[in-house]
């Protein structure tokens, strides 16, 4: 396996690439006001400000952490798994496990303050 196939496998499945960089982004630029369009919106996290303040940081780390973690995965996937499908379907489904996992840990911290 060279370095090549990993790039090609990163390029036809963006998708933990891309979120690495959006949570990058919602990390050094989080909307500083509740906003309709941009940041973690949930019931709870629109409740009030430093509900808003709190979810758009902690969501960010985990998402950055996710991202890693799946990005990591799809290479070590591309290098073991030969089925092109079976590679998708492992990142896609770890993927958004990872997003559950953002989502449910994101809710459950703002339930508790």
């Amino acid at each position: 396996m060279d370095m090549s196939n990993i790039l090609l496998s990163i390029i036809y499945f963006p998708l933990p690439l891309i979120s690495l960089i959006i949570f990058t982004l919602f990390k050094f630029f989080p909307p500083s006001n509740i906003s309709p369009w941009y940041g973690y919106r949930t019931k709870r996290s629109t409740s009030n400000s430093d509900n808003w303040q709190f979810a758009q940081k902690f969501s960010a780390n985990l998402g950055l952490t996710m991202s890693v973690i799946t990005l990591i995965i799809q290479i070590i996937v591309t290098i073991v798994v030969d089925n092109e499908q079976l590679k998708r379907n492992i990142v896609g489904v770890s993927w958004i496990l990872g997003m559950v996992i953002i989502i449910y840990l994101t809710e459950n911290k703002l339930k508790s303050r």
